[in-house]
């Protein structure tokens, strides 16, 4: 980003004025955290005026200031951090490995899917509407030999009733 002379400001409110733009790009120039609205930016960028660049708080710093979890295997690379990415690494590489098999049990559903879509997508309307009907007169038929079936079982049950106690 492009520095800004913050001599010429004598309020936040003046530097509010240049626009989010602006002010985002005097941050970056000055490695400083450029997010949130033009008040915050600009109130930042006047805390620091006057102030050489290299004493600029830390906690002003972008990525200088506090360590995200994500970081720690920098940290650990360098012998700071001791031991503790492994933990998250290994963890990370258990959830790879279980979504892989999952991946690897479900391509055939996939692929079938990927094959009716595709069919489903170069047929005519009227391929549609006689394969419905053979689907419904295919359920239909099923139905009518579950019925059968359930038929057969009631005319079982037309016997006397078990009642040892002669209730």
């Amino acid at each position: 980003g492009k520095a800004l002379d913050l001599g010429k400001f004598h309020s936040a409110k003046e530097l509010e004025a240049l626009g989010m733009d602006r002010l985002k790009s005097a941050l970056m120039a000055l490695g400083m955290k450029c997010g949130g609205t033009a008040g915050d930016r600009a109130g930042r960028l006047f805390q620091v005026k006057g102030v050489a660049a290299d004493k600029i708080p830390a906690k002003l710093l972008a990525g200088k200031g506090k360590k995200r979890k994500r970081e720690g295997g920098e940290a650990g690379a360098n012998g700071a951090g001791g031991e503790g990415g492994n933990g998250t690494e290994e963890a990370l590489a258990k959830t790879e490995a279980r979504l892989a098999f999952l991946a690897e049990q479900m391509a055939d559903v996939v692929d079938a899917t990927k094959r009716y879509v595709e069919k489903r997508q170069t047929q005519l309307v009227e391929e549609r509407d006689a394969e419905i009907e053979e689907e419904e007169s295919g359920a239909l038929a099923a139905m009518d030999a579950d019925g059968e079936e359930e038929e057969e079982e009631e005319e079982d049950d037309d016997g006397p009733l078990y009642n040892p106690l002669n209730l």
